[in-house]
This record gives structure tokens, sequence and C-alpha cells, in this order.
């Protein structure tokens, strides 16, 4: 199931839509990756990635949120932690019983279709919180 960056998904905040960029191209090479049966082989960098995105993008967001007295973070924090809980599960699979294609479609269609969702559920309304918000002028 291919999941591409489009400009529906923008939410005019830069910083916000170049991270969600990458994290689609990283999807996408994931799932050219599974076509090609070799989605074992790019596990463990894009779990690096993740872990790594995870921290920065959700923390960045999250500090926004609290900076700015967001009244929806509590929401949009938890579907945060349901992306990570669902990463590390797949990543302890994956330390548990080894490389495996189910492991990585299964990856790709989190990452994916989770992202998409996020973006249209909650991103774009904390984006439009930032932008109509005078203090986040200094934010982003």
């Amino acid at each position: 199931m291919p999941f591409r960056w489009n400009g529906d998904l923008a939410t005019g905040i830069k910083a916000i839509d170049f991270q969600h960029q990458e994290m689609f191209l990283r999807a996408e090479k994931l799932a050219d990756a599974c076509k090609q049966g070799k989605g074992k082989e790019v596990l463990e960098e894009l779990f690096a990635f993740l872990r790594d995105y995870t921290v920065q993008h959700f923390g960045m967001e999250e500090k926004w949120m609290t900076d700015l007295l967001y009244p929806g973070y509590p929401l949009h924090k938890a579907q945060h932690e349901k992306f990570i809980d669902s990463m590390l599960d797949l990543e302890n699979k994956l330390e548990a019983e080894g490389k495996s294609t189910e492991i990585a479609i299964r990856l790709s269609v989190l990452m994916g279709s989770w992202l998409v969702n996020h973006i249209n559920a909650f991103d774009k309304s904390l984006a439009i919180f930032l932008k109509n918000d005078n203090q986040a002028k200094n934010f982003i």
C-alpha cells in the first residue's frame, strides 16, 4: 500500500511538513524494499531512524503544545504514545524473532497509515492553532 506525501497533507508549518516528508520518504523506501523482497534488510536502519524521529518530531510538537497551552495536547500526546508503543512492539518482535517480511510489512503500514491519519486528525488542528496564536510566531 503506497503512502506518499502530497500537498493535501501539508500543515503549512514548515518544520512539521519537512519532518513529515522525511517520514513518508522512509515509509516509501520500506514499501519499495518489501516489494523487491528486501524489506528485512532495511528494518534496523529504519527503527533507528524512528527512535530519533519520535524524540525530535514529537518532542518539538509537544513542546509547542505545552508552551502555548494548546487545549488538544492530552489527546495529541496520547496519539504520539500510541505510535511509539506500536513501533516498540514491532521492534521487540524483531529482537525476539529476527528480521521478517511480516515485520517489514507491518512497519510500512504502521508508518504510512498512522501518519496520514495523524496529520489529518491532529496535526492540521495544531497547525491552525499555531497560525492563529500570536505567541506561536516565536516558535514556528
